[in-house]
């Protein structure tokens, strides 16, 4: 939620209003709509992997863990879901799988963060059916995967 909340107020600016508008009744996204708004309006947040990266880590603590080796790994980790979600949301406008990795490339240029193999296995996986349901699917997949490979799932457990 709080990844999916900061990258939708991050690519379409929004007013603070309009995003506690958008949690509405619910008192946990009304919490994280507001310590959103306070940690970036701090300047503590420059990426919306950055929120959702300190939420983890606020749980992890929590869990009596320390997520400060892993926390680069956790904002990437978040970063990457991003594939999934730019071949969705650019996969009508491209006329080829060909193309629409080229423009999720040009979109996601980082290729420490995005590397072109993971890009280009994440659109075979949602070539040419593309639905959100896939996509968010694949977003968990990437992100688990990713967080099992930074041992990230292992201080926790």
């Amino acid at each position: 939620m709080a990844y999916t909340m900061a990258r939708g107020y991050m690519l379409v600016p929004k007013t603070g209003e309009d995003l506690l508008n958008s949690v509405s009744e619910d008192p946990f996204g009304k919490t994280l709509a507001a310590d959103f708004k306070r940690l970036l309006a701090a300047g503590k947040i420059n990426h919306y992997s950055d929120f959702a990266a300190e939420r983890l880590s606020k749980c992890i603590r929590k869990m009596g863990a320390d997520p400060e080796p892993f926390q680069n790994g956790i904002r990437i980790c978040y970063a990457r879901t991003d594939i999934a979600f730019f071949l969705l949301t650019e996969g009508g406008k491209a006329t080829s799988k060909e193309q629409l990795v080229l423009k999720v490339r040009k979109i996601l240029a980082d290729p420490d963060v995005y590397p072109e193999g993971l890009i280009e296995a994440v659109a075979n996986l949602l070539y040419p059916r593309n639905s959100s349901d896939e996509a968010q699917l694949a977003s968990r997949v990437i992100l688990r995967s990713c967080l099992a490979q930074a041992k990230m799932l292992e201080a926790v457990n």
